[in-house]
């Protein structure tokens, strides 16, 4: 290796702005390289947290309709007529007159349209309610692998802008150290 001789100098005004835009380009570059380069982990990080809170609003669901369901069954333990009138209301039987309840006149088309109206109405409560966060859409533009490989060409391309514009500076080239001489045949004493 040739030995090059660098000018130690204090480090001015000029030194120091060449020394922050080094740094800004360099790191902009590297970190725009490693997000093309780690972008199938981050985007499997995004839809696995999306996923993840998605499944969190299904157990709750879930867990309300059990809830519900445990209820219905205490009522049919505790009241025996409760089957009777559950099963008038839900399949349409005619239930033995009663004089201490009422009995709903809708047909099971009406009930059906009413459950579908309510059910979605509570779906799309609950979706936002539950603070499901969407993938965003930076994310999902960025999953195609010409925009990935667009995306590493602009980092290197920063990080060359850095080397180049405001990389160390030399205070005269390494090539006027060892002057070039002429090699003769004749031997020199």
């Amino acid at each position: 290796m040739l030995p090059i001789k660098l000018k130690i100098e204090t480090l001015h005004s000029e030194t120091i702005t060449r020394l922050i835009l080094f740094s800004f380009f360099f790191l902009a570059g590297l970190a725009v390289m490693m997000m093309s380069l780690l972008f199938n982990d981050f985007h499997g990080y995004y839809r696995n947290g999306y996923l993840l809170a998605n499944t969190k609003s299904n157990v709750d669901k879930l867990k309300a309709l059990n809830d519900d369901y445990d209820t219905l069954l205490r009522q049919l333990h505790s009241d025996p007529q409760f089957a009777e009138r559950l099963a008038a209301a839900t399949l349409g039987i005619e239930p033995k007159e009663n004089k201490d309840v009422v009995y709903p006149r809708e047909t099971a088309t009406q009930l059906a349209v009413a459950r579908s109206a309510l059910t979605k109405e509570s779906e799309s409560a609950s979706g936002e309610s539950a603070g499901v966060p969407p993938i965003p859409r930076w994310v999902e533009r960025c999953k195609a692998s010409n925009r990935r490989f667009a995306v590493f060409i602009a980092g290197s391309a920063l990080i060359l802008i850095a080397f180049t514009y405001f990389g160390p500076r030399f205070s005269q080239s390494p090539t006027q150290n060892f002057p070039i001489t002429k090699f003769t045949s004749e031997p020199t004493l």
